[in-house]
């Protein structure tokens, strides 16, 4: 995340954390990512891509 821009890094840290370790999203994250895209239909659309991905990802190593 070193290369993004201050106003991407929530969405990148948001779609990280909800590939590989959805547990430790909590709301200070949320908050994070709300304060760039607010909106409950862009924190969805986030999440939903970033989980879709890694299912793929996970599923062509199957």
């Amino acid at each position: 995340m070193a290369g993004l821009a201050d106003t991407d890094k929530p969405a990148a840290r948001l779609a990280l954390l909800t590939a590989l370790a959805p547990h430790q999203i909590d709301e200070m994250i949320v908050d994070a990512f709300r304060a760039q895209q607010p909106g409950d239909d862009m924190l969805i659309a986030a999440t939903a891509w970033a989980s879709f991905t890694a299912a793929r990802r996970v599923g062509s190593w199957l």
